[in-house]
């Protein structure tokens, strides 16, 4: 009983001290989903996040989807798709709410094609899932950002491509692909 009354003890100060070993991944944020951050967005605006799921592109754009959560975010009575615009940091200013200090790491970038490469041969890419890491982006008062039309009819100007995100994501790094488990394409591909 002695010996681990003096091991609190020794804990105790050592936390008092600041003397606890770090974790090996601190300040590395835990991996999210769109479903996560859209629930509750402000909690992660300008905040470093990664991030993993399915990716939607067009020559437009990319984002993430949100497929087990639809319609989760709502303003101004607007029902949001489930999904948030992937950008590049050096998006133009207006075009962004954050100062970043950071540029996209393209070496990242590079790991991951030479990976997804390899993975396209056996995974349809709508079973692949993506991992980016970055600062999130969304609006604290969606008021601001109504475009009325001369007929009165309104809409919320959101981000990505036509404004239909509710937030985006300023890319630093792409971190993984990786086929889902158990995930048959819909095409009735590989």
């Amino acid at each position: 009983m002695p010996s681990i009354l003096i091991l609190l003890i020794e804990l105790g100060l050592a936390n008092a001290l600041g003397q606890v070993p770090r974790a090996a991944n601190e300040g590395v944020p835990s991996t999210l989903t769109v479903c996560d951050i859209l629930n509750t967005p402000l909690r992660y605006d300008g905040q470093l996040v990664r991030i993993r799921g399915s990716i939607g592109a067009t020559d437009e754009g990319s984002w993430f989807i949100g497929e087990s959560c639809s319609g989760i975010l709502v303003t101004e009575g607007h029902v949001w798709p489930s999904q948030i615009a992937l950008v590049m940091p050096d998006i133009r200013s207006e075009l962004r709410l954050h100062s970043v200090d950071f540029q996209f790491d393209l070496e990242s970038e590079r790991r991951i094609k030479a990976k997804y490469a390899q993975l396209r041969h056996t995974v349809s890419d709508e079973c692949l899932s993506w991992t980016y890491n970055g600062l999130f982006e969304t609006r604290r008062d969606w008021s601001k950002a109504k475009l009325i039309y001369p007929n009165g009819t309104w809409r919320l100007i959101g981000f990505g491509h036509l404004g239909e995100s509710p937030g985006q994501l300023l890319l630093k790094s792409e971190d993984d692909v990786a086929a889902i488990p158990k995930c048959k394409a819909k095409g009735g591909g590989k």
